[in-house]
């Protein structure tokens, strides 16, 4: 039985207070790509409305325009909670916002804003220069103390920095990404129950470790391959269920832990396909399990699954398989 630490702020905090809402603008394409409200954006083979399709890497500057909203369901006054007694929440309190790359470390100077500031209408932007950074930058925004105190209250924060509110990342993709294929995929080779079977998946029934895909051991020397027709399509059509299964588990079975990188991974995966928050989905898997709004959350999620498989992903389907069926029909 594994161990698992829970670590426990010192002090009140609550994220996802502000909400952060914008748009991409690429030198020398007019329209505004506005980042959608499940905060994943893939900007590689965006189409635009003129039918054009964006390739990042051909332009030299990409600028972020950021609008922070007070999430739904919150206002400014929610804050002065989270403060010492008389103090103020446009003293004390900052938004502070940020991009990065994880892949070259690139960094962006950080931006300041006012609580009061939050409103869905004054803007703020970052400009990034594609040549410092590769495949994927996200943006972050958190809310700190500006000020110390030396006051003490009980569960509250008085340090300078202290971090009282993360606001959901934003990831924005800026190259290709091939996410169909074997090697991209929690999959196994192994000899399987059943001479017929090509894949499987086992571990199901485990509500914390992340079932595994195992494919017939014969066909692993073709499955690592990228450059063959027969083997991306049968991915590309496997994969609906292969995601569909671990969505079902990840929201009847599993026991999230928002520390875990595989339970992360995944929701920020559905989040990208599904058109669903993440946090809206943590709140979901949190629910009791097989309630009657889980379940029915579930259904709609596996049909924008679907929808997002194909419309979504940096493999575009219906212009993969028309690629194919043209050069199979030669």
């Amino acid at each position: 039985m594994s161990e698992r630490i829970i670590p426990i702020s010192p002090y009140a905090k609550a994220d996802n207070m502000i909400d952060l809402k914008g748009y991409v603008s690429i030198d020398g394409i007019e329209e505004k790509i506005e980042i959608p409200d499940k905060k994943h954006l893939i900007l590689y083979n965006f189409s635009l409305a003129n039918g054009d399709i964006v390739v990042p890497r051909n332009h030299d500057i990409l600028r972020i325009f950021l609008k922070p909203t007070i999430a739904k369901g919150h206002s400014p006054n929610d804050f002065s909670h989270f403060l010492l007694n008389g103090e103020s929440v446009e003293k004390v309190l900052k938004l502070k916002l940020q991009v990065w790359c994880k892949n070259t470390r690139w960094c962006s100077n950080q931006l300041s804003a006012n609580i009061s500031d939050a409103t869905g209408r004054k803007e703020v932007y970052f400009d990034i220069p594609m040549s410092e950074v590769k495949e994927e930058i996200t943006i972050v925004g958190f809310v700190i103390r500006e000020t110390g105190n030396k006051v003490n209250e009980t569960r509250k924060a008085n340090t300078i920095y202290s971090v009282l509110s993360n606001c959901e990342a934003v990831a924005i993709q800026i190259d290709e990404r091939k996410e169909i294929g074997g090697n991209h995929l929690p999959i196994d080779y192994e000899d399987l129950s059943h001479k017929d079977m090509v894949f499987d998946i086992k571990g199901l029934e485990n509500d914390f470790d992340l079932p595994r895909i195992k494919c017939a051991k014969e066909f692993k020397e073709y499955f690592v391959r990228d450059d063959l027709k027969t083997v991306n399509s049968t991915f590309m059509m496997a994969m609906f269920y292969f995601l569909d299964s671990y969505l079902k588990w990840l929201i009847f079975i599993c026991k999230y832990d928002a520390h875990d990188k595989n339970h992360k991974g995944l929701v920020e995966t559905f989040s990208k396909y599904c058109g669903i928050s993440k946090a809206h989905l943590v709140e979901l898997i949190e629910e009791k399990k097989y309630s009657e709004n889980q379940t029915k959350q579930y259904l709609t999620l596996s049909h924008k699954l679907l929808f997002g498989l194909q419309a979504d992903s940096p493999v575009k389907y219906a212009r993969e398989l028309k690629q194919m069926i043209k050069e199979e029909s030669k």
